[in-house]
């Protein structure tokens, strides 16, 4: 591949993203914020991103602007799904890999639709979004869209960060396996529950998501502690860890309930805690 080009004025965080992906699949590369020539985009070691009116993974054209109203997809849909990552046992696509997040979607609806319909379809104001914007984010695409041409300063920063992301999708992803033949789940009081007997938690809630989305509580290793961390899943109603902050092998037990710790890895303390806390 010999350069990057995507679409220069405003940046967003679609093309942003993109190029942070584009760069850690393929390594350093000049960045440059244009429209691309017609003989640009029919050159197979030009990538065009988010610009050029054409959708032609064969060529390395991955544009979404030209697709049908209402069609969910964005510069970083397109490109990932034309990715594939890791070895034989665990190979996915990288659309697949970010599809194991939560904001993936939200970044392609709010692209492809705007922030207005988006808030439309969740039943919020679409203030919220404004509200919770990241100033690192704002910053790093602040710096992207200035010039014509990125700096390699910031193309080494965003490889990093495609490279990150990445790795820590895919590191979650081969996990989840491990953690089925590792977790035990549990019932107390008619609520579920489970156990990790260790400290490494990576991909634990990916594995509550797929394997035991309505779990009421916790159990696992307290990364800050000598003993465990007792935590109350999804707010769950029934679950008031203040219930037990007297108890003397309770070390810490948060005001809003949601959270303690216990002084030592005794799970049968720890299964009597949690059952002493349900409502």
């Amino acid at each position: 591949m010999k350069k990057i080009i995507v679409h220069g004025g405003k940046a967003h965080l679609d093309d942003f993203l993109v190029t942070c992906l584009a760069l850690r699949q393929y390594g350093v590369l000049p960045v440059e914020r244009r429209e691309p020539t017609s003989e640009e985009i029919e050159d197979v070691t030009v990538l065009v991103l988010d610009v050029g009116n054409r959708h032609d993974p064969e060529n390395n054209n991955f544009d979404h602007h030209q697709l049908e109203r209402g069609t969910a997809e964005c510069a970083t849909s397109l490109f990932a799904q034309n990715v594939r990552y890791g070895g034989d046992e665990y190979a996915i696509t990288l659309d697949e890999l970010l599809g194991l997040t939560k904001w993936y979607e939200t970044l392609k609806a709010i692209d492809s639709g705007g922030p207005f319909t988006w808030a439309k379809s969740k039943g919020v104001d679409a203030s919220l979004i404004f509200e919770l914007a990241s100033p690192v984010q704002e910053a790093l695409i602040l710096m992207f869209e200035k010039g014509a041409v990125v700096p390699r300063s910031l193309v080494d920063v965003m490889r990093s960060i495609g490279q990150q992301i990445v790795a820590q999708l895919y590191s979650r992803y081969c996990r989840i396996d491990e953690l089925g033949g590792k977790i035990r789940v549990i019932e107390l009081k008619g609520l579920k529950g489970y156990v990790l007997m260790e400290a490494d938690k990576e991909g634990l809630f990916l594995w509550r998501e797929r394997n035991l989305p309505d779990a009421a509580f916790n159990i696992t290793f307290d990364d800050r502690g000598p003993g465990f961390q007792l935590f109350r899943e999804s707010d769950h109603p029934r679950i008031d860890f203040t219930r037990v902050k007297d108890d003397i092998e309770v070390s810490f037990a948060h005001a809003s309930g949601f959270i303690a710790k216990t002084r030592t890895k005794n799970i049968e303390v720890a299964l009597r805690l949690v059952e002493r806390a349900i409502v």
